[in-house]
C-alpha cells in the first residue's frame, strides 16, 4: 500500500534504530 507520512516516519524510526545492514535491507 502507499505509506502515509505517519507510517513512513514510524518506518524510518524502526530502520534507524536497527543495525545499519538491517536498516539498508528494510529500505530495499
Amino acid at each position: 500500500h502507499t505509506y502515509t507520512l505517519k507510517e513512513w516516519e514510524g518506518l524510518q524510526d524502526t530502520i534507524f534504530a536497527s543495525p545499519p545492514c538491517r536498516g539498508a535491507g528494510s529500505i530495499a
